[in-house]
């Protein structure tokens, strides 16, 4: 009996895999998607936030999304506070499990055959025909396809075996997910940017009326995770005036690539989505709505590739960059800054600094949508020219913006 060739056989059952699989089968591709978990869906917690222009593009369900967020809160360190009100319909939080549901849904209906509590574990044969060998409850099973898909997170092994780009520079993360009853009054996001808790990055609360959301992110073997989580738990009960209690908590912990877009995404086997690809923000670390992105604009390359054999891969990173999902260029700029900064004072001097009346002008025009208004060189410029420890840096790396 001759083996099945399928056009594409995505690894990995998450945003990027999923987002793919859908686009892809209703171009008319025979997709099977591969999923080591045995519930795709099940324990996913973190709550991503979402622009609201974003929703046509991702034919999300807004029921499927809390909000609007009201309010986001900046600290720089226990000491700078810089409050943004948002309290109109452009900012929406995710509710991200039930967002992977549909999706696992929608491909199913399109026909996506779905293999979940599937592991990949190697490519057989790559030239003449692509054959791949995944495990299911220790017996190997061997899938023949056109084209790889590698959607299988920031250490990606797709990449290994065919020979692909590789992350290099992570944040490790951690969240609690916990269910409440409290009354919320508001939907709303809090960050510390604190350097002794979270170098590299920061801490976060989210709050809304089903679930608060406790995280940090920072450096990997700069600091440690649980116990430094603990420290923004105090900080943040005591300004949001409430009780955080992790005992029954979901707890979701991973690496998030923050290199960028990795150069080599792709060759005539396979290719890189979501984070396996380092579709990521470098600064702001989000991954999940980059991830759904490349997994949606590679599904028309990747069917184009098989008809015509020409693989325009960089019309992703193109396209992604274009509705400012990453800016790559500029958000590398900010990321190295941030990496200059290695203590709390710096940290404060940067948040006295975007309080200032011109820089927060910019900080909302971004906000509020407007980001065309805005030239990043100047805010450079005039803001970073004040810090005199930068100047260097920011000399160096101007020539980065243009």
């Amino acid at each position: 009996m001759m083996k099945k060739i399928y056009d594409v056989i995505i690894i990995g059952g998450q945003f990027a895999g999923l987002s793919f699989a859908k686009e892809a089968s209703k171009i008319g591709l025979d997709v099977l998607l591969i999923e080591k978990k045995n519930d795709l869906a099940k324990g996913f917690g973190t709550t991503g936030i979402i622009v609201d222009s974003w929703l046509k593009l991702l034919d999300i369900d807004k029921k499927l999304l809390y909000g609007p967020v009201g309010d986001i809160d900046f600290y720089f360190t226990k000491d700078v506070l810089i409050k943004i009100d948002t309290d109109f319909e452009r900012f929406f939080m995710s509710k991200t499990s039930k967002v992977l549901e549909q999706l696992k849904n929608d491909c199913l209906k399109n026909g996506v055959e779905i293999k979940e509590g599937h592991k990949f574990e190697r490519a057989v044969k790559i030239h003449k025909g692509i054959a791949i060998e995944v495990s299911n409850k220790k017996r190997l099973e061997q899938y023949h396809a056109k084209f790889i898909i590698g959607a299988d997170g920031a250490k990606s092994r797709v990449a290994e075996e065919f020979n692909l780009g590789l992350n290099t520079k992570f944040l490790l993360g951690l969240e609690y997910i916990i269910s409440h009853r409290d009354k919320v009054p508001n939907n709303k996001y809090s960050l510390l940017f604190d350097y002794k808790i979270a170098p590299g990055y920061c801490a976060w609360l989210i709050l809304n009326k089903e679930e608060y959301v406790l995280g940090i992110a920072g450096y990997m073997g700069k600091f440690s995770p649980k116990i430094n989580l603990l420290k923004a738990k105090k900080f943040f009960e005591k300004k949001e005036n409430i009780k955080l209690n992790t005992e029954n908590a979901r707890i979701k912990a991973g690496i998030i690539p923050v290199n960028g877009v990795l150069d080599k995404c792709f060759n005539k086997y396979a290719m890189l989505i979501g984070d396996a690809g380092g579709y990521c923000g470098p600064l702001a670390a989000g991954g999940i709505f980059p991830a759904m992105f490349s997994g949606k604009f590679s599904a028309k390359v990747v069917a184009d590739y098989l008809k015509t054999e020409k693989l325009q891969a960089a019309i992703v990173k193109e396209r992604i960059d274009r509705i400012n999902i990453i800016s790559n260029k500029k958000e590398l700029f900010a990321r190295r800054v941030f990496d200059r900064i290695n203590d709390n004072k710096e940290l404060r001097q940067l948040g006295e600094l975007i309080k200032n009346k011109e820089a927060e002008n910019i900080l909302m025009k971004f906000i509020y949508g407007h980001p065309n208004d805005i030239s990043l060189n100047k805010l450079v410029i005039k803001v970073f020219k004040k810090w005199s420890l930068y100047d260097d840096m920011v000399k160096l790396f101007i020539n980065l913006l243009d």
